[in-house]
């Protein structure tokens, strides 16, 4: 997932963001990130079906400036049968 979005200016220079979301473990369409950089899930997190999805979100700064970082989303059972 690639975007560039957020743009503003300041003083004649355009500010840009672009989000990139690349899972690593688990499945790889059931998260996405947002023009704002804010990671959502696209479809129901099924603890029987995975118990955790890993992988590394990208920032990159007017194409010059990249910052990386990892994550793990681990999800827990809960008592459906009541």
């Amino acid at each position: 997932v690639r975007k560039w979005p957020n743009r503003k200016c300041l003083s004649q220079s355009i500010i840009s963001f672009r989000y990139t979301l690349n899972i690593t473990e688990g499945p790889q369409n059931h998260l996405r990130i947002d023009e704002k950089g804010i990671v959502r899930a696209t479809k129901v997190l099924d603890f029987e079906a995975c118990r955790r999805i890993s992988g590394t979100v990208i920032a990159e700064y007017n194409e010059t400036a990249r910052a990386t970082t990892n994550f793990t989303l681990i999800l827990i059972d809960i008592n459906d049968n009541r």
